[in-house]
């Protein structure tokens, strides 16, 4: 549980470094408005249960014109942004850690990550992420 909870910590860490490097890509009003994306990942992986040999964490990677088409209507439909302040996990066990990586045009990269515990979802992510994951097709197990 405390090396769990100290990953969560330094990825949460990590991440909110990571996009405050970048500048983000949107204003915390929710008025996010993606475009000229390149490539975008967004992964679920839940960090309390050791994988399978050979099972791949669930990790969904769009980069041809109609996918990044899909996934730009889906970024801006559910206003999915980062957050004007991260929230962290309250010591929750068994939940679900949710990173989407987006890349525009000339390298700017945003990421943005989230852990789903429960009905509670704590991280750097603003918007509808349930809505933003139905859209795209992650499954969240």
């Amino acid at each position: 549980m405390r090396d769990r909870k100290r990953t969560l910590i330094g990825l949460s860490a990590l991440l909110a470094a990571g996009v405050a490097a970048c500048g983000g890509s949107s204003s915390s009003s929710n008025s996010a408005t993606w475009s000229n994306l390149t490539r975008v990942t967004v992964s679920a992986v839940q960090p309390s249960v050791n994988q399978p040999p050979g099972d791949k964490p669930n990790r969904v990677v769009f980069t041809t014109p109609q996918q990044l088409q899909t996934v730009t209507k889906a970024l801006n439909a559910d206003h999915i942004q980062k957050a004007s302040h991260a929230t962290s996990d309250t010591g929750c066990a068994g939940g679900i850690q949710i990173a989407i990586v987006v890349t525009q045009k000339g390298g700017k990269t945003t990421r943005l990550g989230a852990y789903r515990c429960g009905t509670t979802t704590t991280g750097d992510i603003a918007g509808n992420l349930n809505g933003f994951l139905t859209r795209t097709g992650v499954r969240v197990a």
